[in-house]
């Protein structure tokens, strides 16, 4: 039955054990996959979200590989969702610097959103990476794109999570 509303595929980079993925699940969003570089999060993962789980480095993933997973049908929405790890950027990460390979994905993100144009892009990380060039390169990259970019830190708390945690959370629409 055709109800006339657009389809929404999510794609899911970094995608651990799924937490996000669920999130996206339980509102009713489809989620194709999940990408992540750890084996060990696939049986979480797929048994807990009932979908794909590719075990991939995202610097290996090409924008080719991601688009044969989307709906190709002309009318969905494609969400392209990362949350790169976020010990690089972490408050308790005292060490943190530019040489470790985890400080570039997000670049790697940014990649595919150019290679891709998803019609929403979104992320979630830690509140210290709004301090950090290489999130406002990202989001100067979104903007050229001609993505409407919107970000601002959350309590989880007020979303239901059983804690005081905050984190940054950034949207994006292309037009």
């Amino acid at each position: 039955m055709k109800t006339g509303l657009p389809t929404v595929s999510v794609i899911d980079l970094f995608c651990g054990i799924g937490g996000l993925t669920h999130g996206f699940i339980k509102s009713g969003l489809h989620v194709v996959a999940g990408i992540d570089n750890d084996e060990s999060c696939r049986y979480g993962f797929e048994y807990n979200n009932d979908t794909k789980f590719i075990h991939k480095d995202i610097q290996k993933v090409t924008a080719a590989e991601i688009r044969e997973l989307f709906d190709d049908k002309e009318d969905t929405i494609k969400v392209l969702a990362g949350c790169a790890p976020c010990q690089t950027f972490s408050k308790y990460n005292q060490k943190a610097d530019s040489k470790d390979k985890r400080w570039w994905l997000l670049e790697e993100f940014s990649r595919l959103i150019r290679e891709l144009s998803p019609t929403v892009v979104t992320m979630e990380n830690v509140p210290g990476l709004t301090k950090k060039d290489v999130f406002h390169r990202f989001v100067d990259g979104l903007e050229s794109q001609r993505y409407h970019v919107h970000h601002e830190i959350v309590n989880c708390s007020d979303y239901g999570v059983p804690q005081s945690r905050h984190r940054l959370v950034l949207c994006h629409r292309s037009d």
